[in-house]
C-alpha cells in the first residue's frame, strides 16, 4: 500500500520513492557495470550493455534535464546518436571513435546533472554522500571511453589494445585514483594529458566537493529566497 509522507512525497511499504533510493540504485548499476565490463564472455557484453542502458535512464530521472521538453529533447538525441554510432562501426573504424567520444560526453553530462540534483537537496544526510560516489564513479567511467576513443584514432596513444575494451575502465579508475601505474601507462603526449585531467578532476573533486559534503552532514541547507516578492523556497 503506498501513502504520503508528511513531506508529500510516496511511500511505498515504508520506503519513500524519492532521490534519496535511486542514488544508491544508481552507484550499484555503476559497480556491476564495472564488474562485469572485466568477464571476456560474450553474454558478459550484453549484460554491460543493459548495465548502461539502466544508468543512462536512472540517472536521467535524478537529473535536472526533465525540467523542459528542450532539455528532454536534446538528451534523448544524443543518447540516440551514440548508440547508432556504437551499434553500426566496427571496432576500428573512426566512426566508433565518435561513438565512444559521444558516450563520453554522455556520462560528463550526466555526472553534471547529477552535482546539480545533489546541491539542491534541502538535507546533507547519507544519500547525499552516495549520489557524490556514483558522479566519482561516473567520472571513471566516462574517461574509459575517452582514452578508448583516442587509442582507436591512434593506438600508439595508450599501452593497451583497442579490440579489448574491457581493460579501458581499470585504466582510467588506475589514473581516477592516483595509486600508480600497473602494467600500462599512456605512451603518447595527447593521452598523457588526458590522464593528468583526468587525476586533476578527481582530486578537486574529492577535496572539495565531496569534503564541503562530509562537513556539511547532517544539516539543512538554508531555503533559497525570492527577492521579488520575499519567499523562500
Amino acid at each position: 500500500m503506498s501513502l504520503p509522507d508528511n513531506g508529500g512525497n510516496l511511500k511505498l511499504g515504508g520506503w519513500r520513492s524519492d532521490t534519496t533510493i535511486r542514488y544508491g540504485s544508481l552507484l550499484l548499476l555503476l559497480v556491476s557495470s564495472f564488474l562485469f565490463s572485466g568477464f571476456s564472455v560474450n553474454i558478459a557484453d550484453g549484460i554491460v550493455w543493459v548495465l548502461n542502458l539502466m544508468i543512462v535512464l536512472s540517472a536521467y530521472r535524478l537529473t535536472s534535464i526533465t525540467n523542459t521538453p528542450t532539455k528532454m529533447a536534446v538528451f534523448a538525441a544524443f543518447a540516440v546518436g551514440t548508440l547508432v554510432l556504437l551499434v553500426l562501426t566496427d571496432t576500428f573504424d573512426t566512426g566508433r571513435g565518435w561513438g565512444y567520444l559521444a558516450q563520453f560526453g554522455l556520462l560528463i553530462l550526466i555526472a553534471l546533472g547529477l552535482v546539480g540534483s545533489i546541491l539542491r537537496r534541502p538535507k546533507v544526510d547519507a544519500q547525499t554522500l552516495v549520489g557524490a560516489a556514483a558522479v566519482y564513479v561516473l567520472i571513471g567511467l566516462a574517461f574509459s571511453w575517452l582514452y578508448l576513443a583516442i587509442d582507436v584514432w591512434d593506438d600508439s596513444q595508450i599501452s593497451l589494445d583497442p579490440a579489448n575494451t574491457a581493460e579501458y575502465p581499470e585504466f582510467s579508475f588506475i589514473v581516477l585514483t592516483t595509486i600508480g601505474f600497473g602494467n600500462q601507462l599512456p605512451t603518447a603526449a595527447l593521452a598523457a594529458r588526458f590522464v593528468v585531467i583526468e587525476a586533476l578532476i578527481a582530486q578537486l573533486f574529492l577535496a572539495t566537493f565531496v569534503a564541503r559534503m562530509v562537513a556539511m552532514y547532517g544539516t539543512r541547507r538554508a531555503p533559497e529566497v525570492d527577492e521579488a516578492n520575499g519567499d523562500t523556497s
